[in-house]
């Protein structure tokens, strides 16, 4: 809540929101993107490897992250915190 500015309320709200929206890929879906995740992503931080593979794996907005290494790549949007507070803000997450 600190970081978020938000009043509980809010932060549960936008928490139950992206949760609904949670799912569970299957092992193939994974593999099969495993071989293009590593392209993207080994060479700048492998430990990110699997994030870029789970995002190229389904249909997305992108990855919520404020971790710098994910804005060397260009191939998965990367929403930081302080622009997903923008949208709450605005009504439109």
């Amino acid at each position: 809540m600190d970081k978020t500015r938000l009043t509980n309320e809010q932060l549960n709200l936008a928490l139950s929101s992206l949760f609904s929206r949670v799912f569970v890929l299957s092992d193939i879906a994974v593999e099969s993107k495993m071989d293009e995740a590593r392209e993207i992503m080994d060479a700048i931080d492998p430990d990110d490897t699997p994030f870029i593979v789970l995002a190229s794996a389904v249909e997305n907005d992108g990855i919520w992250s404020d971790d710098k290494h994910f804005q060397q790549q260009t191939r998965i949007r990367v929403w930081q915190t302080k622009d997903l507070l923008t949208l709450i803000k605005r009504g439109l997450a």
